[in-house]
């Protein structure tokens, strides 16, 4: 029951942030609809980033309740200085067909008054990302102006250019993002909706947001020539989402049997219809709800009055979005102002128009794998792990120990978490990093993974298929290593490190993991 409320809940804040029903409001999202349905268009437009590093800092230290977070990032506030200037100009070209979406666009730089011809991008929801090799040469590049911290490290040495351009291969396209993770970004859209929802579910989708909330509006929207304009301060923020909340209390039933109805809709659209939504929300559930909403409200309402939202107050978001034609144009601006400083802002705009299109998305690039291989192994070269640390549960306990708050997720978890330390920091990892690998218990030992770990510390590891033994290389010389070989993969004990010249520690000290630590010698 909980877990169902919870989901509601969710649903309902999330959806009504900005959701209103007065003629300006359901104008401005009608509009964002028909972007985001729009088959094929062209589309350009620039984003300007500015910051004032100091100016933020001193706000945080005049905020209640940022001390512990001064305290804990001191180390990074410090490096943090000075002001930036970013800014970015784009065009480019969408093109949806059945089952793929599809992006090519050109961006182009300007960082403290040097411009940056970047390149082409490509976005294939059924093939991937891809860039030109020479826009990650460039942002490698433009990097040191943005990380002064690090200029004098290996990071931009003369040699690590050299060995990363190497690493990034010879062919003209790099893929960045495979198909499994494309979609994640391409549902975002240019214009912060998503391009490739089906105007069907979308229409479904705001109808009934629609009919819900036909008695709520946020007063953050208004109609302006040609379009609608949507202004909302930090100030602002929580009062309005108060209000949505005494809405949503006021009207629990009509709302909770909407988003009931709206989603039973969705999976019979989707074609993956469950029995969650099907059983109507028992009046213990509605009280319970109720309960929940009045107390979010209260506990935000004490954090406004008691100024410890007062971080977010400065903040001031406005948007405007209009239509003449077959063009849509859009400005965006979201920025902060205390006592009279700009801390920052992120000034957008652009335009978009309605136009068939065809996107030819190259046939060859790098495949992301590889890149992030070698990277990984150049990152070994230059910065490499000096120390593991490996952590596991000593016992889980039993369902008789814990009865109803046992966890039977528990019994088939057999995961590790390991800390590995590198020399130094570099843009690409911390000096202290965090990993998780299953484990084998054998015989009440630790079992671990030998390539994943053996290659974070830098180890060549091998397999010799002919005596199906395992070894690692110290010094030119094959070091056999004893392990059990499970689903592809070889698991070894723990002290086998020590054939490879490494310090094997164990530490039991604690009551509740055993800890063992290994460390380059």
């Amino acid at each position: 029951m909980r877990k169902k409320i919870a989901v509601i809940l969710c649903m309902v804040l999330g959806a009504t942030t900005f959701f209103g029903c007065s003629a300006a409001e359901i104008g401005y999202l009608s509009m964002n609809k028909e972007i985001s349905t729009l088959a094929s268009c062209e589309f350009s437009g620039a984003t300007e980033i500015y910051y004032d590093a100091d100016a933020i800092k001193g706000f945080l230290t005049q905020v209640e309740g940022s001390e512990a977070f001064l305290t804990d990032a001191q180390e990074e506030l410090d490096k943090f200085t000075g002001q930036k200037t970013i800014q970015v100009n784009f065009e480019g070209r969408q093109q949806l067909l059945e089952k793929d979406l599809r992006y090519e666009i050109n961006l182009k730089a300007k960082l403290d008054g040097r411009e940056w011809d970047l390149g082409r991008l490509y976005m294939d929801s059924t093939k991937g990302i891809y860039v030109e090799r020479d826009m990650l040469i460039k942002l490698y590049l433009m990097s040191k102006e943005l990380l002064p911290e690090y200029k004098d490290s290996y990071f931009y040495s003369a040699a690590y250019e050299k060995d990363l351009r190497n690493a990034l291969g010879t062919s003209e396209y790099v893929e960045v993002v495979n198909a499994e993770g494309t979609m994640g970004y391409l549902t975002g859209g240019i214009y912060g909706d998503s391009v490739y929802a089906s105007e069907e579910l979308l229409n479904m989708v705001f109808n009934s947001l629609e009919n819900i909330f036909k008695g709520y509006t946020s007063g953050a929207v208004s109609s302006v020539q040609g379009g609608y304009s949507l202004s909302l301060s930090g100030e602002q923020l929580i009062p309005m989402t108060s209000s949505c909340l005494d809405y949503i209390s006021s009207n629990l039933d009509s709302v909770v049997d909407g988003f009931y109805k709206l989603m039973m809709d969705v999976e019979k659209w989707s074609g993956e219809e469950s029995e969650t939504w099907k059983q109507p929300m028992s009046k213990e559930e509605r009280t319970e709800l109720a309960s929940q909403l009045s107390a979010t409200k209260g506990q935000l309402d004490y954090l406004y009055k008691s100024g410890q939202l007062d971080l977010i107050k400065p903040l001031k978001l406005t948007e405007t979005v209009k239509k003449s034609g077959n063009t849509y144009t859009t400005e965006k601006n979201l920025s902060m102002t205390y006592q009279g400083k700009s801390l920052f802002y992120i000034k957008s705009q652009g335009s978009l128009m309605k136009k068939d299109v065809n996107i030819s998305i190259p046939a060859v690039g790098t495949p992301v794998v590889e890149i992030s291989q070698r990277l990984d192994q150049l990152e070994a070269s230059y910065n490499p792990v000096v120390a593991a640390k490996i952590s596991w549960v000593k016992s889980r306990g039993s369902a008789a120990e814990y009865g109803d708050d046992y966890d039977e997720y528990w019994d088939d978890y057999n995961y590790c978490d390991i800390y590995y330390t590198r020399a130094l920091r570099s843009p690409l990892s911390s000096e202290e990093e965090y990993d998780w690998l299953e484990y084998k218990n054998i015989n009440k030992e630790l079992y671990v993974p030998l390539r994943a770990i053996g290659e974070a510390l830098g180890q060549e590891i091998g397999w010799d298929n002919g005596s199906q033994t395992a070894y690692g290389v110290q010094a030119g010389k094959r070091i056999d290593l004893n392990g059990v070989l499970d689903a592809d993969t070889v698991y070894v004990k723990v002290r086998e490190f020590e054939k490879l010249g490494y310090q094997v520690q164990y530490d039991g000290s604690n009551p509740e993991i055993h800890v063992v630590n290994i460390k380059k010698i």
